[in-house]
């Protein structure tokens, strides 16, 4: 079985202009036909940062 099969989503980032802005683009995976839907978002360090916070501190399922 291929890695791929069990992805859901793909990410992909890239840093532009002088403030240091992210374009972070997310794909949703279909199989073997490739992405179904893409979402970009340009974030400021700021945002990117508050994102990298709020996954990295996620509660898992019954944590209080």
């Amino acid at each position: 079985m291929s890695e791929n099969k069990n992805r859901r989503y793909n990410f992909t980032s890239y840093v532009f202009g002088n403030d240091g802005d992210v374009n972070l683009v997310i794909e949703t995976a279909t199989g073997e036909f490739g992405y179904l839907t893409q979402y970009a978002l340009e974030l400021t360090p700021e945002e990117r940062q508050e994102l990298i916070t709020a996954l990295l501190t996620a509660k898992k399922p019954g944590d209080n």
